[in-house]
């Protein structure tokens, strides 16, 4: 399934959004926002462990425990390897 996860120089004119729930210290988190990074990829962090809104809005959208968390278009993509799976 294509999450609309582009670069931004081939982003359609209104890019799905790319949102990511973190925790600090982990390393699956650095790594996915490292490969958004070099692909030019804009995303907006969500950094659970300094907003308890965050992690009750996390469950809210039915999604795993584990870290990180993305979403595109507000849709679940999963986790650090999920995404990568879909940048292929």
């Amino acid at each position: 399934m294509n999450y609309g996860l582009v670069a931004a120089s081939n982003a359609p004119p209104y890019p799905s959004p790319c949102e990511l729930y973190t925790t600090p210290g982990c390393r699956h988190c650095v790594k996915a926002k490292g490969v958004l990074h070099s692909r030019g990829i804009s995303f907006q962090e969500k950094d659970v462990s300094c907003s308890p809104l965050y992690l009750a809005e996390l469950s809210m959208r039915g999604a795993g425990s584990s870290m990180p968390q993305i979403f595109v278009g507000g849709q679940l993509v999963g986790g650090c390897d999920d995404m990568l799976r879909e940048l292929r």
